[in-house]
């Protein structure tokens, strides 16, 4: 019960981001360049997550085409 009341807090928690992130955005720009409002750090941490996580799946899948199923668990 309180883990499923957990993950209803989580879904409506990003809900309420998303929407209210939605109502900052104003065009093509803004979404795809965040108006070109963001901060170093938050530029840099953006970037790492995006690279660790494709470095992730991509090492993910090429360490199973490798070694099977047994190279997903390492």
């Amino acid at each position: 019960m309180l883990l499923s009341l957990a993950i209803l807090a989580y879904i409506a928690l990003q809900l309420g981001i998303g929407i209210w992130a939605s109502r900052r955005v104003h065009g093509e720009t803004d979404y795809l360049l965040a108006g070109r409002k963001l901060r170093l750090l938050l530029v840099t941490f953006s970037l790492f997550s995006t690279w660790f996580g494709a470095e992730t799946i991509m090492g993910s899948a090429a360490a199973i085409a490798e070694q099977g199923l047994a190279g997903g668990a390492r």
